[in-house]
């Protein structure tokens, strides 16, 4: 095994990490260094001991609810997402599948660069194969996501313009173009006539890509156009589970503000916690430490609140994403040990197989 975990659920297609090159390990080991050196950065000009009291005082019981409310906002509603955007392709998944998928992938976002928990996902979806209707399915679902945060941080912004001042009219601007960027890839799914565009210009590209590259994007392509084939129900349905795990998303951060006796209004961690999100979605750090309490410090205090206090949220709410990592750590030894007892079971000839 070589201390690899599992990439399938089923035996089918059946995948392994796969093995980083020196430079994959440079960079992952650049990525530690700017974590620990922007989360050092934080510590040494905050008073941390100040930070080390706030946390010690959480109040656990809203602590545990918030927990609650990130799991089901994250993980649970983002699996109803995708089962119900998955009969456009034919794939079949559980509920409970995809709801183990992404716990899993909360591990794997901690443990490795964040596009290894993308090729995971990736993997999974399509039982091993590389195929354009589950990059496809990818695609659409982060769509989704994205335009639902960036609409409703912009909406947010627009609200708390007078407090804000310049630096929230360049944050809006900045959501506003994140928001018709997101627009535009749905419309791509969604709309024939965007749909028409984008295989247009596909056709146009063909004959200056090699080969397996052109049959790529042709089979992306055409997965895309099947989403249009989806009823307008089934379409708001899936806008309304991401709204709602939105929704939880900030109300979990909101409750880890009263967990640690904060006052912070909902309006501005419907933004400021988006944006922090986005931050850690950069490829800098891993699982974006540092960054995200740079974020935090430095967008909260736009709102008055101490540099203390604003690391003991972060840092506070980063717990919460380890507890949901432990969960999938425990999903993937589950799959670790099916599939060693699936191996011992196989015939000498079927495993070389």
């Amino acid at each position: 095994m070589g201390g690899r975990f599992p990439l399938t659920t089923t035996g089918e297609g059946e995948g392994r990490l796969p093995r980083l090159t020196a430079r994959d390990k440079l960079v992952f080991a650049g990525k530690i260094l700017v974590s620990v050196a922007l989360l050092g950065l934080c510590i040494h000009y905050v008073d941390f001991g100040s930070t080390l009291a706030a946390l010690s005082k959480i109040a656990w019981p809203p602590l545990i609810l918030a927990f609650i409310f990130a799991t089901v906002g994250t993980v649970v509603l983002p699996a109803f997402m995708t089962h119900s955007a998955m009969r456009v392709t034919g794939m079949r998944k559980s509920m409970a599948e995809l709801i183990a998928l992404n716990f899993s992938v909360r591990f794997y976002v901690i443990v490795l660069p964040r596009i290894a928990s993308i090729w995971i996902r990736w993997r999974r979806y399509g039982d091993g194969v590389l195929k354009g209707d589950t990059f496809a399915l990818i695609a659409f679902e982060r769509a989704v996501q994205m335009l639902t945060l960036c609409s409703l941080s912009a909406v947010a912004l627009v609200l708390e313009q007078d407090r804000l001042g310049h630096a929230g009219w360049l944050t809006l601007q900045a959501s506003l173009v994140a928001t018709v960027i997101s627009v535009g890839i749905l419309a791509a799914f969604l709309f024939r006539p965007a749909a028409i565009l984008l295989t247009s210009v596909t056709v146009r590209l063909e004959p200056f890509l090699p080969t397996p590259i052109s049959r790529r994007l042709t089979s992306l392509v055409e997965a895309v156009a099947a989403y249009r084939h989806m009823s307008p129900g089934r379409t708001g349905l899936i806008f309304w589970w991401s709204l709602v795990g939105f929704a939880l998303f900030i109300m979990s951060s909101y409750v880890v503000a009263i967990a640690l006796g904060l006052k912070i209004s909902i309006l501005a961690l419907t933004w400021v916690r988006s944006f922090v999100f986005l931050m850690t979605l950069m490829p800098l750090s891993i699982a974006g430490i540092g960054l995200r309490e740079v974020g935090f410090v430095g967008l909260l205090s736009l709102y008055g609140m101490a540099a203390e206090d604003a690391l003991a949220f972060s840092l506070a709410n980063f717990a919460l994403q380890l507890g949901m990592a432990v969960i999938g750590a425990l999903f993937e030894l589950r799959l670790l040990f099916l599939h060693d007892k699936a191996a011992s079971r196989a015939s000498p000839a079927e495993v070389k197989a």
